[in-house]
């Protein structure tokens, strides 16, 4: 009797083992959504911030296509560790790249991804933008000090003061880029929440059996 509980014990927990499989719940961790100004992109953008979250899987940005014609263009974007991008002690974690299309003097969001990378909360990471068309513009929020409750207050805007990648950047005071951080949390599929329940009821009907 023991063994037949055991070699079904076993099965169970063959069952069981699915459910630390989670599905992700992707949410917005860190944002500005003001945009009063922009800054063109022949020159790499970036905004420091500290995620709330335990884990980032990308990160978007607000854009402008100030021309006449319609373009379609790619959104790269980098996160980096320990400092700003491409400086000494600064790490590249993580990076992703999104095609997008605007018309004519159309702005919207336009975001990137890539796979869950582990961050510490509340420590200053950097996120380094640019796009294959030079005449795209990011947005940013300008000139925050006369309303600081507006401001993202864990961060600055940076703008590249080359448009190759590898370069130097010089903080933009009282700005801020008009940007938006991912992260995901996990939650227990509820397939599997129910097989495992189902597995725990037919353990013990088979022992309440074996003991009649």
């Amino acid at each position: 009797m023991r063994s037949s509980i055991r070699i079904t014990l076993l099965a169970v927990a063959m069952i069981a083992a699915p459910a630390a499989q989670r599905a992700d719940a992707q949410f917005v961790d860190q944002s500005q959504n003001i945009a009063n100004a922009f800054n063109a992109s022949n020159h790499r953008v970036g905004q420091t911030f500290k995620p709330s979250a335990t884990n980032v899987v990308g990160a978007g940005a607000f854009i402008l296509n100030p021309s006449n014609s319609i373009f379609t263009a790619l959104l790269s974007v980098e996160l980096w560790a320990g400092g700003i991008a491409n400086t000494p002690g600064a790490v590249l974690i993580a990076s992703g790249t999104q095609s997008y299309t605007l018309a004519a003097h159309a702005s919207g969001w336009v975001d990137a991804f890539w796979s869950a990378v582990t961050v510490t909360p509340g420590t200053t990471y950097f996120l380094d933008y640019g796009s294959t068309r030079d005449v795209a513009r990011f947005g940013r929020f300008c000139c925050t000090k006369p309303i600081p409750s507006l401001a993202y207050v864990d961060g600055d805007l940076y703008r590249g003061n080359s448009s190759s990648f590898g370069t130097t950047y010089t903080e933009v005071a009282e700005s801020d880029l008009t940007f938006r951080e991912y992260a995901v949390t996990t939650t227990p599929e509820p397939a599997t929440a129910a097989l495992l329940a189902t597995g725990l009821l037919g353990v013990f009907g088979i022992a309440r059996r074996r003991k009649a």
